[in-house]
């Protein structure tokens, strides 16, 4: 089957889609800028519930998505609401795991960046249906679906919304501890948002543009990844390894896709 992929994204044609891949490989343009300011830390609420320490701030702090404040450290609880505690918080056991979490929230406010810095990149998350949501990231809970042309704004539940660049799409393949879907959605940061690199070609932020949003189960989804990005050959392997788990964990047929993908040169 011939696949036109000007149908999918317009105009725009291979070679168009390759240049807007590539991208100056200066250094990145890291900058320092703390979550919340001292006014919204020093009169955020204090809360101290069980809810907050483990499914909350808890789990915001695992990537340093929180604030500091004196003893404080500050975070969003329940409905996005800025709160603060001084609890022992999700995993933490003493002091230790405490000056771990500082180190956390020293390096990922410090490899902040703009949108307007992440120009010329391109950007994926794999994500799922709602319906789906007992199979697919087990340690969190999924809001509101990705859609095409929609732009998604951090529920505040788990700190930010997590997302990584196209051509680093092994990093969202390891299934070991839980699948992060059988969709991937395609991502534009927003040029005045900011963005936090909380690991290595890892990044979070409040708010993300959605461009479109692909099943893995339809082929034409590889067709066109193939022509974005050259991960897709790269990692063909292990892309067909995780298409193969994934059929034995929701029940849907890859093989298609598979040999697709095992086929290319």
């Amino acid at each position: 089957m011939f696949f036109d992929i000007k149908k999918f994204f317009g105009k725009a044609d291979a070679k168009t889609l390759k240049e807007k891949n590539e991208y100056d490989s200066m250094e990145k343009k890291y900058r320092n800028i703390p979550l919340y300011t001292d006014y919204e830390m020093k009169n955020a609420l204090i809360d101290n519930s069980e809810e907050v320490l483990n499914e909350y701030i808890g789990r915001q702090a695992l990537n340093g998505y929180v604030g500091t404040y004196d003893e404080w450290v500050v975070g969003r609880g329940k409905d996005g609401k800025i709160v603060k505690t001084n609890k022992r918080l999700l995993f933490e056991e003493n002091e230790e795991d405490a000056k771990k979490r500082e180190k956390r929230i020293r390096y990922t406010q410090s490899h902040a960046l703009y949108g307007s810095d992440l120009k010329g990149k391109r950007f994926c998350k794999f994500t799922y249906q709602i319906k789906d949501q007992k199979l697919y990231s087990i340690h969190t809970k999924l809001v509101r679906e990705y859609k095409a042309g929609t732009i998604m704004t951090d529920s505040g539940f788990y700190g930010g919304l997590h997302f990584v660049e196209l051509d680093n799409l092994k990093i969202c393949l390891d299934y070991l501890s839980t699948f992060y879907g059988d969709r991937i959605a395609l991502i534009k940061p927003i040029e005045d948002e900011v963005y936090y690199e909380y690991t290595k070609d890892v990044y979070m932020g409040n708010k993300i543009y959605v461009e479109s949003v692909m099943d893995f189960e339809n082929i034409d989804t590889w067709k066109i990844l193939n022509e974005m990005t050259g991960a897709i050959k790269e990692n063909k392997d292990k892309i067909c390894i995780y298409l193969n788990k994934l059929s034995e964990m929701n029940g849907k047929k890859y093989d298609e896709c598979i040999n697709y993908i095992k086929n290319l040169q």
